[in-house]
């Protein structure tokens, strides 16, 4: 792993602008965690978070129609969705090579991301084999009968153990610091993936030691001529009386 590369990648991601930790604080585990999240975002960009959009050329008036569509939320819409998806996975001419170059982009971008991280790492059939999942996931999750997308964790929320999963090193009881990747729900908020987090393990504070209590003043000695000089003025004192 090459530390600077990787920092500078996550930085141009914008993945360390709200990350609990500073560049001279980071850990193996960090960088996995970073690592992890920066593929998901990729592929979220890519693909999850616009599956019309990365086939058909994302014009305003599309985008537009697809959010009248969406805004019916009648059983047409769905019919319209399921109806589109199903075409586009079994076209083989046209849609195909389309598939393929949102794909390809995808994979482009995935093996940047590994080769400033890790430096000469071939991974290149690993990646084509996500993308090409991710490419079907997002179709299968935008033909349900109601839609899937992706949504985002408050930072600062509490832990939920019902809407989230815990990365590694995390505190159940502890509150939301870095998202690692979005939780995936459908229109009517039925949750079909839960987001991943990370709530940092907060380390105890130290201890304070107790102040020393102040000793006591010693009491004043006298010295032996000091003594007898005492000793004979008290006895003088009881002559005269």
């Amino acid at each position: 792993m090459a530390p600077g590369a990787a920092i500078q990648h996550f930085s141009n991601m914008g993945l360390l602008v709200d990350f609990p930790l500073q560049e001279h604080q980071l850990e193996p585990f960090h960088y996995s965690l970073l690592m992890e999240t920066a593929m998901m975002l990729i592929l979220t960009h890519q693909l999850f978070a616009r599956p019309l959009q990365c086939i058909f050329d994302g014009t305003k008036e599309f985008e537009a129609i697809c959010t009248w569509m969406e805004s019916q939320g009648s059983t047409v819409t769905a019919r319209w969705r399921q109806e589109l998806c199903l075409s586009i996975a079994q076209d083989v001419g046209e849609m195909k090579l389309r598939k393929e170059k949102e794909v390809d982009l995808a994979i482009v971008k995935l093996k940047e991301l590994v080769s400033s991280v890790y430096g000469n790492v071939d991974m290149s059939d690993k990646i084509k084999e996500l993308c090409n999942i991710a490419f079907d996931l997002s179709y299968a999750m935008y033909g349900m009968e109601s839609r899937v997308y992706p949504i985002q964790v408050k930072l600062g929320s509490p832990f939920n153990e019902e809407e989230m999963t815990m990365a590694k090193r995390s505190d159940p009881s502890g509150s939301v610091s870095f998202m690692v990747f979005p939780g995936f729900q459908d229109s009517n908020n039925k949750l079909y993936y839960k987001a991943k987090v990370w709530c940092p393990v907060k380390k105890p504070e130290p201890e304070l030691e107790p102040k020393p209590e102040p000793e006591p003043e010693p009491e004043p000695k006298l010295d032996q001529n000091e003594s007898c000089l005492s000793l004979k003025k008290n006895s003088l004192k009881t002559l005269n009386h």
